[in-house]
């Protein structure tokens, strides 16, 4: 077997086993991305009781609109109206003070400030959603009475608006409630939620049951939303509720053109032309981009780094004293005569141990010589002998010495190694008639 295809036949299944490491990490990668998916928590915006659907449901009606997610400063000459859902039963409180210890029967989803909220009215045209749900709507998929929130929750946050828009009420019984918008299409709402006795004008419902009504305070007014199930992801694709929207929506902003923007900040972000915004940055706006879809990026740096470790460690590792002779197809016959040679050194058999070694070497000048698929047969001895002669007689004599055992266990060790010396002598100017280069061995 010659070199070249020893090499060819260690490097095949190199390749095929890096292939195969390759493809296991590239399944590795899909399948986090995969499991990622199935345990994270649906986000609240993308959650049956979110609004990330309102925007795009306008906006593909050619109705401007867009969801403000705050990292930037909001120009409020070109907003018409803001949309600020809450998910806050306690402007007052955060929300490890007011949420239950089951996360399941959390009532608090989004921690905003009383100021913030009145802030954001007094700056902006606001409609504001009151909240309605538990967080386990969003756990669990599924509508219930026993997840809506508290009766002391509800007379809470209408308590922390800062005006007075009525008392905010719930019928557990209905289960279904159907309705009429200003235009007259119909909307239909799970377990009703309305305003009770609101001094707000009633744009959809009464007075006793206030749906949608326009607020007016000294120098703010503004639009309230008792029931949230009307705007948001779950509730659009209910009964005409989508349709209904379109036609109500556009009507509370001051200008045709102008700007719906569904506001999910916790914080002020606007300012009027020419006044320079003053706004303080927090560690939640770090905080956005290791959520999703930005987890997935950090995911798949994290797997690439560790393959790049990996590999650096199996490639770049402590170094194999080894010589490529030792790796190769060669190694269990060296590790046989080296195993000989420890045990004829045992017995003081330095004799043997020499003719071994003679043996052995005539043997590799043979394959250099003759050939290493040559037949071998009983004479391969004297064919290579006569071989030398005819090239080199002077040197062929001198190999004739080697051809039986010249040595006994009284030959002196000083004898032993002049022969091995004299002999490797020979071999080398023997390769160097041939015009072979290079040491074999």
């Amino acid at each position: 077997m010659t070199t070249s295809s020893v090499e060819q036949g260690t490097t095949r299944p190199r390749s095929a086993t890096n292939l195969l490491i390759m493809g296991g990490v590239i399944v590795l990668l899909v399948a986090l991305f995969f499991l990622a998916q199935a345990s994270r928590s649906v986000s609240l915006n993308r959650s049956a009781t979110g609004f990330d659907g309102l925007p795009r449901w306008l906006t593909t009606n050619e109705i401007p609109a867009r969801t403000f997610y705050g990292r930037a400063v909001l120009d409020i000459e070109s907003v018409g109206l803001r949309i600020l859902p809450l998910f806050d039963v306690d402007l007052r409180q955060s929300l490890q003070k007011t949420n239950d210890d089951e996360a399941v029967m959390a009532e608090t989803d989004r921690d905003i400030s009383h100021y913030v909220v009145r802030r954001k009215m007094a700056l902006l045209p606001t409609l504001l959603v009151m909240p309605k749900w538990r967080a386990g709507v969003r756990d669990v998929a599924a509508l219930h009475p026993d997840l809506l929130i508290a009766d002391d929750s509800a007379d809470t946050v209408t308590s922390q608006v800062g005006f007075d828009i009525g008392r905010l009420v719930r019928d557990k019984e209905a289960v279904d409630s159907t309705g009429k918008s200003p235009s007259g299409a119909e909307y239909l709402l799970h377990y009703p939620q309305t305003l009770e006795n609101s001094p707000c004008v009633p744009i959809i419902g009464t007075a006793q049951a206030m749906v949608l009504g326009r607020c007016e305070a000294v120098d703010t007014p503004f639009w309230v939303l008792a029931d949230p199930d009307l705007l948001n992801n779950h509730g659009l694709s209910q009964g005409d509720n989508a349709a209904a929207a379109l036609e109500w929506l556009p009507s509370l902003t001051g200008n045709a053109g102008e700007e719906i923007i569904l506001d999910l900040t916790t914080a002020i972000w606007s300012y009027r032309r020419g006044v320079r915004a003053t706004q303080q940055r927090s560690w939640s706006d770090l905080s956005r981009f290791f959520e999703y879809p930005f987890s997935i990026i950090w995911w798949s740096f994290g797997c690439l780094g560790a393959l790049v470790f990996w590999r650096a460690w199996r490639r770049y590792g402590a170094a194999d004293a080894r010589s490529e002779e030792e790796k190769g197809p060669r190694a269990s016959r060296l590790v046989s005569m080296d195993t000989k040679a420890r045990l004829l050194r045992l017995t003081g058999r330095d004799d043997a141990l020499v003719h071994t070694y003679i043996n052995g070497r005539l043997d590799h000048l043979a394959d250099e010589i003759l050939g290493p698929h040559r037949t071998r047969r009983p004479d391969d001895r004297d064919r290579l002998f006569a071989a030398i002669n005819r090239r080199a007689p002077e040197l062929g004599q001198q190999f004739t010495v080697f051809g039986v055992q010249p040595f006994d266990t009284a030959t002196s060790p000083d004898i032993l190694l002049r022969s091995v010396a004299h002999l490797d002598d020979l071999i080398e100017r023997t390769l160097d008639e041939f015009g072979r280069t290079g040491r074999i061995g």
